[in-house]
């Protein structure tokens, strides 16, 4: 099931990529340099969105378990 997801998402983000660059009229067969620049920008900007969405909760544990390590240090502390 997953190796469908990845070619189903490759396909549909190639397909995508083809709509923008579709956008703009080629000139001797191929796109303007814009074109690509684009395309390929929206395509890193999702990656990226992508990242954040998966290091933002390791981020997060780490601040809740760094903020428990500091009050018991403090309780320690006031022992």
């Amino acid at each position: 099931m997953l190796n469908v997801l990845h070619f189903g998402w490759a396909f549909l983000v190639q397909y995508v990529t083809g709509l923008i660059l579709e956008r703009w009229s080629a000139k001797d067969g191929h796109c303007p340099s814009i074109a690509y620049q684009t395309a390929f920008s929206i395509n890193v900007l999702l990656q990226l969105a992508a990242l954040v969405w998966f290091i933002a909760p390791r981020i997060k544990e780490l601040n809740w378990k760094s903020q428990i390590a500091l009050k018991r240090k403090s309780t320690d502390q006031s022992r």
